[in-house]
Order: C-alpha cells, then structure tokens, then sequence
C-alpha cells in the first residue's frame, strides 16, 4: 500500500516576503535561506533571495525583508532565531543583527542554521511549524514538485499573491531536520 499524503494548512510565503503562523511554508528554495523567529505564542518568517552584497549593510530588498519582519514582531522577544536554506548566498550574521537578536530579560537568543545545500537538492518547499517558545520548531522539507497547494481564497492584492493561507498536500512523507544545525 503507498504511503498517505501529508497535509499541512500553512501560511504560505514567497520570494521576499514575510509572514507569521502557527506552520509556515517557504516553497520554490533554491538559492534562498528562510529566517524563522520563535515568539512566545507563534512564528515570525520571512523568504530570503540571495544577499552576497560586499561590505557590511546587507542590500535594499533584504533591509525591505528584514522591516516586515520587525513589523510582525513588535516588541515580542525573539525566543530562537533559525536560518534556514542555502547559506552561502547569504550573511546570516547581518540577518541576526538587524532582528537584533541578542539579550532579553530572560537570557540570550539561540542563533541556529541549517545549509541546505548539504542536502543536494534543485528546488524545495520548507515547512517551519510551531511547538512551544523554547523549543526549535519541527522543520521539514519535500521536492517543490511533490508539493502541491491550495489556497483559501484568491489573492486580491499583490501582497496577498506572496503571502497567504493555503491547504498543503505532500506525496508521500516531508523530511525532518533533526542534526547538524550549527549555531551563530
């Protein structure tokens, strides 16, 4: 008998773009890295294409990136910051800087990446989903194209045909990432 599907409902976010859920998806991964921050109650994301801009400030569309990202967070702290994807087109430590990640009242932010690279793939989905504000959140990846959506509504803006809801199905099972994270 084949396996069942997986479905997942996640909040679905594209190239350059953020969001914030309980289970967020990253889909067409091939050069970006996917900056996940845990909060108290859910996750902050946003969709990274690549930055490798020389010097210290990182380019226009990543500060654009990062700003949205900071919207979503507000005055809520970073519990755990995840960096996610293909880390050689990125500068994870300027990514971490402008979230400010760092010192709260409770301690220090753990800073933790993953090169996907080392998994060898063409294009994938990653999924992030939340389990508890101390905790790293479960992370999965599947094959873009064993990956099919369907979104709750159709986009009625620009910004809702880069961000949105949508129910996830997944041949066969999606991929945990479990080891070899390395921390910032």
């Amino acid at each position: 008998m084949p396996p069942t599907p997986v479905q997942r409902t996640a909040q679905v976010i594209r190239e350059d773009r953020a969001g914030r859920g309980q289970c967020l998806a990253f889909p067409q991964m091939s050069s970006c890295a996917a900056v996940i921050a845990v909060l108290d109650t859910d996750l902050v994301g946003g969709h990274f294409t690549a930055d490798l801009a020389p010097g210290d400030t990182p380019p226009r569309h990543v500060l654009d990136n990062i700003g949205r990202m900071q919207e979503m967070i507000g005055a809520a702290p970073i519990r755990r910051l995840l960096i996610v994807g293909f880390n050689q087109n990125h500068q994870p430590a300027q990514i971490c800087a402008a979230l400010g990640c760092g010192r709260d009242a409770r301690g220090e932010t753990v800073v933790e990446a993953y090169d996907l690279a080392r998994k060898k793939p063409s294009e994938m989905t990653v999924f992030a989903t939340f389990i508890d504000a101390h905790s790293r959140p479960i992370i999965e990846f599947k094959r873009q194209g064993s990956v099919t959506e369907a979104r709750h509504r159709p986009a009625a803006t620009l910004e809702e045909a880069r961000v949105y809801p949508a129910d996830l199905e997944v041949k066969y099972t999606l991929h945990t990432l479990r080891k070899h994270f390395t921390n910032l």
